[in-house]
Parts: C-alpha cells; sequence; structure tokens
C-alpha cells in the first residue's frame, strides 16, 4: 500500500520508522497540491493509511510535519554531496554530483524532489512563517560544502564576498532550471527536460560551472 491509497483504515504491523515515512510521503503530496494552510490533517492521514492521531504521535503538530517535509529533501541531497566532497573526488564530480541534486525535480522518475519544489515555490507565494531555523541551518550547510570544495581551487587570499558570488552563481544556474521547467518550456520548446536532457544539461551546467572556477583560478593566479 502506498501514500497515495484511499484507504481510511490504519494499516497494521508498520514500524515507527514506516509510519513515519507514510504520512511524511503523504504530507508531501497534499502540501505540494492544496498548500500548507488548504491541506487538513485528515486527509494527509487517510492518504497514508494511519489513524488520525498518528500526526500528533510522531510529528507533534501540523507546522512540525510542514517543516519535517521541507527538511528531509535538504538532508538527503547533503549527504550526497558530502558523498563527493572528499579530497579525493575531483573538481568535475563534486560540482556534477552537486548540480545533479538540484536538478532531480525535473526528472520524471523523481517526484518526491518535484514536489517538494511546488512546496518551495508555495512558501515564497503565501509564506508560513516556518521555515525555522534548522531548515535554514540545513540549507547552509548544503552550500558550505559546494563552498568548502571551491575554495580548494583558489589562492587562500581569495576574498570571501568573491567566494560566495561564485558559489552563488554556480548553484543558481541549476537553481533557476529546477524551479521554471514551464517558463522554459515557453522560451526554448527544443529544450527537452526528459530524462535524457537532465543528464545532458547536468553535464553542461557543469562544464560551465568548471569555466567560472577555472577563470577565477586563472585570474587570481592559480591553474587548476
Amino acid at each position: 500500500m502506498t501514500p497515495n491509497s484511499s484507504t481510511t483504515s490504519e494499516t497494521p504491523h508498520l514500524t515507527p520508522e514506516q509510519t513515519r515515512a507514510r504520512i511524511l510521503g503523504a504530507a508531501s503530496q497534499v502540501f505540494a497540491e492544496k498548500g500548507f494552510h488548504r491541506a487538513s490533517t485528515r486527509e494527509i492521514c487517510r492518504l497514508a493509511g494511519v489513524n488520525n492521531a498518528a500526526i500528533n504521535y510522531h510529528f507533534g503538530n501540523k507546522g512540525q510535519l510542514y517543516s519535517e517535509v521541507l527538511r528531509q529533501p535538504l538532508r538527503r541531497m547533503t549527504e550526497a554531496a558530502l558523498i563527493n566532497s572528499s579530497a579525493q573526488a575531483d573538481l568535475r564530480t563534486h560540482l556534477h554530483a552537486f548540480i545533479r541534486s538540484i536538478l532531480l525535480p525535473l526528472s520524471a522518475e523523481n517526484e518526491d524532489a518535484a514536489r517538494h519544489y511546488r512546496i518551495i515555490a508555495r512558501e515564497i507565494i503565501e509564506p508560513t512563517g516556518l521555515l525555522c531555523d534548522s531548515m535554514r541551518a540545513d540549507v547552509a550547510r548544503y552550500f558550505h560544502i559546494l563552498r568548502t570544495r571551491i575554495a580548494q581551487e583558489l589562492p587562500k587570499e581569495y576574498p570571501e564576498a568573491e567566494l560566495d558570488r561564485l558559489c552563488l552563481a554556480i548553484a543558481g544556474q541549476a537553481v533557476f532550471f529546477a524551479r521554471s521547467k514551464p517558463t522554459i518550456a515557453d522560451l526554448s520548446p527544443c529544450l527537452k527536460l526528459d530524462a535524457a536532457g537532465v543528464a545532458q544539461l547536468s553535464e553542461r551546467l557543469t562544464d560551465y560551472a568548471i569555466i567560472l572556477v577555472t577563470t577565477e583560478a586563472r585570474t587570481s593566479g592559480r591553474t587548476i
């Protein structure tokens, strides 16, 4: 049984971890479709196939569940980025992994990531005030991974503000594509964003990022 099930009774024999996962999956779907304020905990529990009291038991309340839905994908992205941020990983491998993780919502097979970006878009339009400090810390941690790796390619005296600008430019390219699929379809119908297109886009944005870092390193007196 999946979070999309229409069952109204609690599924038996679920572990606490399985129950939490079902609730998070259902909540992601409902929050993406309806936003925080119009989403009901009863509908979320129905889709998850759990008791109506399960949200309060596992998350405290609807607001804390919403915050957890927002944080979960960021944790996965951070974990994936950490795997490729070791000193042994070359710059291209690291940048490609970072960019590819941001582009996940464009992949039809990754509906979880796509829903997460829809929730973020709704949050921007209709702020809930629930973007907690812990989520901001998750974003900062994710950005820090990129910043630390790129700094290894630049002189130690490279200005902090310039490093931030460079990293934001690299991340911003990917974020634009991830959040602007309908706009891109209108502006460039020939740019296909199916699985093959996203894979090619990841490679090309990585190429652009390498050029940015290489140019900065060269003009700062260091050759990559």
